[in-house]
């Protein structure tokens, strides 16, 4: 009797590890291709790095599972076990490939941060934020007006608009009631940018506000909002446009965020 209960002891832990053996087999290939799309050259949806890490935890808590499962079938119940080589040669393999792509997610991601820290250090000239020569000679006669006191600016705003194409057509084609020294542009199918310059310092914050409430309409049905501050032509020393993106990676939709 007591034999039999053994026996199916053994026969569940071997179940347990065949159960996890599969899981990760199943995986595999999406976790390889998930790891795979986090590179410095190229683009990739910005959740995926939480992706990989948490399903690089569960990977790693089965593995743990069937390592101490095989300690109890190899150690106290070897007698009652069956040696399945190919089984444990296909988990020792497992284990390493996902260790391998998990080290080389982690290696091309500490490259992009390095590549993020080096575009906010570096030197960008502000034309550069918008297509439209007119539109950067416009914003260029705008920076040599700040804190010049009476007919000068106190801040200009640079906000940048994300969002799907109808929604940012629709916000396109509505216009934007422009101020001399304003701009408003159509950047790309999915973005508007536009520098708003202000006499005073409260303005500045009134903008914020006017964005926050335009931003809720519900014509809209996908769009987000970045805001950097700018209160003198120095503040243009770092890389605007990266930190701007970085704001608007960080948000989600109807949602705004003020960089400075």
């Amino acid at each position: 009797m007591e034999d039999l209960k053994i026996r199916r002891y053994v026969m569940s832990l071997e179940n347990n590890v065949d159960m996890n053996s599969r899981f990760l087999s199943d995986i595999h290939d999406e976790f390889r291709d998930k790891c795979k799309m986090v590179s410095p050259e190229k683009s990739f949806p910005p959740d995926v790095v939480s992706r990989v890490k948490r399903q690089y935890k569960e990977i790693k808590d089965r593995l743990a599972e069937i390592r101490a499962v095989q300690q109890l079938l190899k150690g106290k119940y070897r007698r009652a076990a069956r040696r399945n080589p190919l089984r444990d040669k296909k988990i020792d393999e497992l284990g390493f490939a996902f260790k391998n792509y998990y080290s080389s997610f982690e290696f091309n991601l500490r490259a992009i941060e390095r590549l993020k820290r080096k575009l906010e250090e570096e030197p960008r000239k502000p034309e550069g934020l918008y297509r439209s020569q007119e539109n950067s000679l416009r914003f260029m006669e705008g920076l040599k007006l700040l804190g010049l006191g009476a007919g000068g600016y106190h801040s200009i705003s640079v906000i940048f608009l994300k969002g799907d194409r109808a929604s940012i057509e629709d916000i396109y084609g509505g216009g934007i009631r422009l101020k001399e020294g304003d701009v408003f542009e159509k950047y790309g199918d999915d973005e508007i940018r536009m520098s708003i310059a202000h006499g005073e310092e409260s303005e500045s914050r009134k903008i914020q506000e006017v964005m926050r409430r335009f931003l809720l309409r519900k014509a809209f049905k996908s769009v987000k909002c970045a805001i950097y501050r700018v209160e003198k032509e120095g503040d243009l020393g770092r890389n605007v446009e990266g930190l701007l993106y970085q704001a608007l990676d960080s948000i989600g939709n109807k949602e705004l965020k003020v960089v400075r």
